[in-house]
């Protein structure tokens, strides 16, 4: 999560910060449609967070500090993980649908504290 915003975030620094191989953290995110699957998620998440709590900044400026290239990919990112737009995010009320089921953080946290 402190990496977030680093566009250096990628299964290579991952794997070299948390002193494992690839395979495992492929092994390790492969219920969570991957890697780069999990880390644009938890990018997204935090997009929205940040919008639904009044964030100043343009939409667009903060989905570039997180790596999107465009606001058209951003957009239809965020449409599709949250089912509304950004715009509707930043306007509050709107919160960000929770599957317990699928709760990848918990997951994740499992499983680095298992490498310890």
């Amino acid at each position: 999560d402190q990496h977030l915003a680093s566009d250096k975030l990628d299964i290579a620094a991952m794997s070299r910060a948390l002193a494992t191989s690839k395979s495992n953290l492929y092994r390790a995110f492969a219920n969570s449609g991957g890697v780069t699957a999990y880390i644009r998620k938890r990018r997204l998440e935090t997009i929205h967070a940040r919008l639904n709590a009044g964030e100043p900044l343009a939409i667009y400026d903060i989905a570039r500090e997180y790596g999107f290239a465009s606001a058209a990919h951003f957009s239809r990112a965020f449409r599709k993980q949250f089912g509304f737009s950004p715009r509707r995010a930043r306007l509050g009320g709107v919160s960000a649908p929770v599957d317990a089921a699928d709760d990848d953080v918990a997951l994740f946290r499992q499983w680095e504290e298992r490498l310890r």
